[in-house]
């Protein structure tokens, strides 16, 4: 399975950052969640998190919408056209905790456009459009 990942940057840029960007390690440094105004089925995902690139650190932001409401379905095997998860809402949020850590591939030139990359297990989950209706 290939990783889910989200640009972060000029989206132009998407192209540029796979084919030249380098990979480095990311780590969260904040991360909040708050119900979406627009989508009662969904949140919102906020975090911020920092990489080291040419000796700087760096830090960015990443927000996301997802459907947590689809996600706990999916969990216990009850979202049709979704296989039964490893993982419920709360469990993924846990993932996405202060301290841990992502893989982030990046330009080494600011504005430092990059790609976050979820994790396998994060991956299993988003990789499906029902997370994201």
């Amino acid at each position: 399975m290939n990783k889910v990942c989200m640009p972060i940057g000029n989206s132009k840029n998407i192209q540029k950052v796979q084919k030249e960007g380098i990979m480095v390690k990311g780590t969260i440094i904040k991360s909040h969640f708050e119900p979406n105004p627009r989508d009662d089925e969904h949140t919102i995902v906020n975090i911020e998190f920092s990489f080291v690139i040419n000796g700087k650190i760096i830090i960015k932001k990443l927000t996301f919408s997802i459907n947590t409401t689809h996600m706990d379905y999916a969990a216990i095997g009850q979202l049709l056209n979704v296989p039964k998860l490893d993982m419920d809402s709360e469990q993924f949020m846990d993932h996405l905790a202060p301290g841990c850590v992502f893989d982030i591939q990046v330009l080494q030139k600011p504005p430092y456009d990059c790609l976050f990359y979820f994790g396998e297990e994060l991956s299993a989950v988003m990789d499906y459009d029902a997370m994201y209706m």
